[in-house]
């Protein structure tokens, strides 16, 4: 006898606190076609990633880790805008949108007295037992 899941297609959007679930089955996660958001994502197939590795590895002697990652997705994205728009780059938040290594940027103003909020997301699928990132 044939199951739900032969007769429709389905797919489970979870949450980015689900990736730090230690008892979540992957088996079932596979199959269930989980989505999920995350604020970072390192894909290690990425040939831009690969070839950061290799100039951090060959620089420092060892392997960056996601700190590495974000401190440098972080300054990049922060040092360009203030070399674009100056020491006023906040009032441009709309118009620099990035996809960095392993993070995006997209600023929101929370209020006019409470600053900006960074809404950028990535969203990954679990395929084939591997994290893969959805492409915008």
């Amino acid at each position: 006898s044939r199951g739900l899941g032969d007769v429709y297609k389905r797919q489970v959007v979870g949450l980015d606190s689900w990736n730090n679930m230690g008892y979540l089955d992957y088996s079932y996660l596979n199959n269930l076609e989980v989505h999920t958001t995350r604020n970072q994502f390192i894909n290690y197939n990425d040939s831009t990633i690969e070839d950061f590795i290799l100039v951090y590895r060959n620089t420092y002697g060892t392997e960056p880790n996601e700190w590495t990652f974000l401190g440098y997705d972080i300054a990049n994205y922060f040092l360009q805008a203030l070399d674009k728009d100056g020491t006023a780059f906040q009032n441009f938040f709309a118009l620099n949108q990035s996809r960095e290594l392993s993070r995006s940027f997209s600023f929101k103003r929370v209020s006019n007295l409470n600053g900006f909020e960074n809404k950028g997301l990535r969203m990954v699928k679990i395929e084939n037992y591997y994290f893969t990132e959805l492409k915008e």
